[in-house]
Formats: C-alpha cells, structure tokens, sequence
C-alpha cells in the first residue's frame, strides 16, 4: 500500500539541512525533500479519463483470485486493472500476427512481385460477371 506523503518534519528539517537544488519544472531553486520518491523533470498531461461501462464476467477458483489478488497487490494496482491490463496484452499479442507481420528483404521482393503481377484468369468467376444479375430484370419470371 502506498502511504501518503507527509510534508518534513520541521525539527527534521532544522537537524538536517537540506541542499538547495534547481527546480527545472519552476525554474526557481527548490529544497531537496526526502518524501519525494520521484519528480518528472517536464509536466506530463494526464491521459483523459475514459468511462468504462462493458462488464465482463469471470468464474475463478479461489485459489486462482487469490493469485491474481497478489499478482496485482504486487504491482500496486487494483485487482480489476490488473486483470485488463493483463487481459489486452495478451490479445495484442494474439492479434498481432493479423495485424502486423514482418516479412524478409526476399520476401519483401516476392511479395511486391505477387502484386505487380497481372491478374490470374479465373474462368468460373469470368463467366459469373458475364452472366446477367439477378436485379437487372432479365431474370424474371412471367
């Protein structure tokens, strides 16, 4: 569990002096405080806050919950975001092979070739688009 961070103490502050740093968030010269465990040197704007409202069900064995309950204690994150988080990174990895694949600069060529080549002649599929369609109207019965 993440504590909240105490301003120092001031006896703290009068026993131990603290060196002056420069701040480059505020460009002015800041205390170096002992609570802060890690300061961004540039403003990161928050990701904007998107409303879930999807429920997906799962039926776990107690042990299973229990795993996942540490697992995501952990890494300081909720059980649900835990559980997601894990759940996309792996159907970004199943998805990935549909979505992206890598090909060698031989296959590359081939590839490109397979593109540039003219089309094959596919005889059933001439005569399909030769034939008339179904709503040109010379199909209809009298």
């Amino acid at each position: 569990m993440a504590q909240a961070l105490l301003p120092v103490d001031r006896q703290l502050q009068a026993a131990i002096p603290l060196p002056k740093t420069f701040s480059p968030v505020t460009n002015h010269p800041s205390l170096s405080c002992l609570d802060i465990v890690r300061h961004s040197l540039y403003p990161v704007p928050m990701p904007p806050r998107i409303t879930r409202s999807a429920k997906l069900d799962l039926r776990l064995t107690p042990k299973t919950k229990s795993t996942l309950r540490a697992a995501a204690a952990a890494s300081n994150r909720s059980l649900s975001d835990f559980v997601l988080e894990s759940a996309l990174n792996r159907a970004t990895e199943a998805l990935a092979d549909r979505r992206e694949f890598t090909l060698s600069p031989a296959q590359w060529k081939e590839f490109l070739a397979a593109l540039d080549a003219p089309p094959r002649t596919l005889p059933r599929l001439r005569r399909l688009l030769k034939s008339p369609a179904f709503f040109d109207g010379s199909n209809t019965t009298k």
